[in-house]
């Protein structure tokens, strides 16, 4: 009886040593499977995020737009010079950006015989990583109003990863 005993016990161990290795790894691998549901679920939170800012921008773009003719163009080509509304969408750029604004300079722009438009400089000065103007650039491109770049300087900052920009554009008005 006591041979018979044993031998179960015995059977049971190897048994137990046969499958712990097996049911180790598989425990392991759990938790790796953790952490990469974790990071898909970031993952996911980021991009609905990015979604959300989308549709926040096209949003503002469609209320800014609707309307006749008249008012799409006069979203364009505002009927005054706004020097208020000119700072702000540029902070507002330069924020979404990632850039820092320096100094912000008007200047008033003769109007062209028989010209319906006006225009008005503006010079910014602005520090940031390269990307940051990239994107900077890109999201005047794609401003709602009438606006051309007419000169850029960039030059190194005191940081190598910091950049100095001095750019001047053409905003419109009628």
């Amino acid at each position: 009886m006591g041979t018979r005993n044993f031998l179960g016990a015995f059977v049971v161990a190897v048994a137990l040593f046969a499958v712990f290795p097996f049911v180790l790894g598989k425990y392991q691998q759990v938790g790796e499977f953790r952490v990469a549901l974790a990071e898909r679920e970031q993952l996911v939170v980021d991009r609905q995020a990015a979604l959300d800012n989308v549709t926040k921008e096209l949003d503002k773009y469609r209320t800014r737009l609707m309307g006749d003719s008249a008012d799409k163009f006069a979203a364009i080509v505002p009927s005054d010079r706004s020097t208020a509304e000119l700072i702000s969408s540029f902070d507002a750029i330069a924020q979404e950006s990632g850039i820092t604004l320096g100094q912000v300079s008007f200047s008033e722009e003769r109007q062209r015989p028989g010209a319906t438009t006006s225009a008005v400089g503006i010079s910014l000065q602005a520090t940031g990583s390269y990307v940051a103007f990239l994107n900077f650039l890109s999201a005047v491109e794609e401003s709602v109003r009438l606006m051309d770049i007419q000169s850029l300087q960039v030059g190194g900052g005191q940081d190598s990863q910091v950049l100095q920009f001095d750019v001047t554009l053409r905003a419109y008005f009628l």
